[in-house]
């Protein structure tokens, strides 16, 4: 279990400090406001919203939408709330967890 979530833990800080994800110009100020260091990559190709890469993944933030932006908090709340897929993190299922569920379906569904 300890090994899944670092997992998934990883893979969300590798993509916010090389891709950066899409953040609304209010949560930018709130984090502008706060002091909190991102490189601004420009607007996302299906989104009017500026993608954003962080160096450092926070501790947790005050921003209104502290659902959206990369923080330990978020992956607490996945842990706290069993979340084992980390879906309050924005992760969908990798092709090996929707193989797995779907097996189980398979096998389970008459009960």
């Amino acid at each position: 279990m300890q090994n899944h979530y670092l997992e998934k833990l990883n893979t969300s800080i590798k993509f916010w400090k090389e891709k950066g994800g899409a953040l609304s110009a209010q949560t930018i100020q709130e984090l502008d406001q706060e002091g909190v260091q991102y490189r601004n990559r420009g607007k996302g190709k299906t989104s009017e919203k500026d993608l954003i890469a962080f160096d450092d993944y926070l501790d947790d933030t005050s921003a209104t939408d502290f659902k959206s932006v990369p923080t330990y908090k978020r992956m607490c709340v996945c842990i706290i709330k069993n979340d084992y897929n980390c879906k309050y993190m924005g992760f969908a299922q990798n092709k090996a967890e929707t193989e797995r569920r779907k097996k189980a379906i398979e096998k389970y569904g008459n009960i």
